[in-house]
């Protein structure tokens, strides 16, 4: 796999029974965007605009309980 070709992390997802404070400590601490959407079951930090990815290129990777990692592949225009 190239580099161009590599998935980057696009969104962090936690469940929503952890607490938001304590969701965005977790992302400040590991120096991740910590601003948060807030879904019914999940808050959703948003690291890259989802415009900027391949269609149909998501998966998802959980990282710890109740943390999960989704990455894509960018657009062509957006890699570097």
């Amino acid at each position: 796999m190239s580099a161009q070709d590599k998935p980057v992390l696009q969104t962090i997802v936690f469940n929503k029974l952890i607490p938001r404070n304590v969701v965005t400590s977790w992302l400040r601490r590991h120096g991740y965007r910590w601003a948060l959407d807030e879904k019914a079951n999940t808050w959703r930090a948003r690291q890259l605009d989802p415009r900027m990815f391949q269609p149909n290129t998501y998966f998802t990777k959980t990282i710890l309980e109740g943390i999960n990692f989704v990455f894509a592949k960018l657009k062509k225009e957006y890699q570097l």
